[in-house]
């Protein structure tokens, strides 16, 4: 990441839509179905918006946003991101409980925005295995892990999957934590209730 603040306003953008999906959660506990189907719905409009980009017809604001959101590695690509976490919002509650889903999304949602930000404000310290992320991004992952993750479990829940979490966010995998993060805490979750 880059110490721009450029890029730094635009990480925030990127992350407030990361982050909007907690608006979407209550609706997963009344019907799994219907959160399901939005997300696959999301799913087709970013593939809906990205190839009509390719064709060079713009759809007013949405075009926009896709452009605005993504990092400079992107332009000219299908963002990897949006369509992983698409996915995970769309499948886990079919494999997984509510409540497992919920503590798998909310730590994509909310703690790996968290190391994003802050890793890349304050992130001059690297993880050796892993040069793009930062000890300082990893910790404002597990300390907001931990936090969120009290609603719903015991401090010793939250702790072991803010450590599993921790661990899956400092892994050199580029957007694919927005499969590996959910899938694994909802998966750990389910083994620790």
């Amino acid at each position: 990441m880059s110490s721009n603040p450029h890029d730094f306003k635009k990480e925030i953008f990127r992350k407030s839509i990361h982050a909007s999906g907690l608006f979407f959660l209550p609706l997963l506990f009344l019907n799994k179905f219907i959160f399901s189907g939005l997300f696959v719905l999301f799913l087709g409009i970013y593939f809906l918006i990205e190839l009509l980009d390719r064709k060079n017809i713009r759809l007013p604001f949405l075009t926009s946003i896709t452009h605005i959101s993504k990092r400079d590695n992107e332009k000219n690509l299908w963002a990897r991101g949006p369509i992983f976490l698409s996915l995970s919002c769309a499948f886990l509650p079919l494999v997984f409980s509510a409540s497992h889903t919920c503590l798998g999304l909310v730590h994509i949602f909310v703690s790996d925005s968290a190391a994003a930000l802050i890793g890349m404000k304050w992130g001059n310290k690297k993880i050796p295995f892993s040069p793009r992320k930062s000890w300082a991004g990893s910790i404002a992952y597990f300390i907001s892990a931990f936090l969120i993750s009290l609603f719903w479990i015991s401090p010793t829940q939250a702790l072991l999957l803010a450590v599993a979490g921790s661990f899956l966010e400092m892994l050199p995998i580029k957007d694919a934590d927005n499969l590996t993060i959910p899938w694994g805490i909802a998966f750990l979750a389910s083994f620790s209730q």
